[in-house]
């Protein structure tokens, strides 16, 4: 029916971020997540980080040297992990899933 039907003569998009490999949490970004070789956390300062796994057992450890780190994810197996990233000013938490 024609009255059903609405004309659009011109549109703009601005602003279009892809988020579907990014997880982005206070001032930390996790990508690729989910991952199933390295994993980068960046942030706006160094940061100490910590990844457990669902059982809560501390699995690796370590920190930034430039505001960001790549992680070796090889040892890991797949599933589900948190991140535990601490700065001077914050404890963040993070969920990431490894292929």
């Amino acid at each position: 029916d024609a009255a059903d039907i609405a004309l659009i003569d011109n549109f703009t998009i601005h602003d279009i971020v892809a988020t579907e490999n990014l997880t982005k949490e206070n001032n930390y970004i996790l990508f690729p997540n989910p991952s199933n070789a390295n994993l980068q956390i960046s942030g706006k300062s160094n940061f100490e980080y910590e990844i457990f796994d669902n059982n809560g057992r501390r699995i690796l450890k370590g920190n930034s040297l430039d505001n960001k780190k790549n992680i070796d994810l090889s040892g890991l197996q797949n599933g589900s992990y948190i991140v535990k990233i601490n700065d001077a000013q914050n404890v963040t938490n993070m969920k990431f899933i490894k292929l």
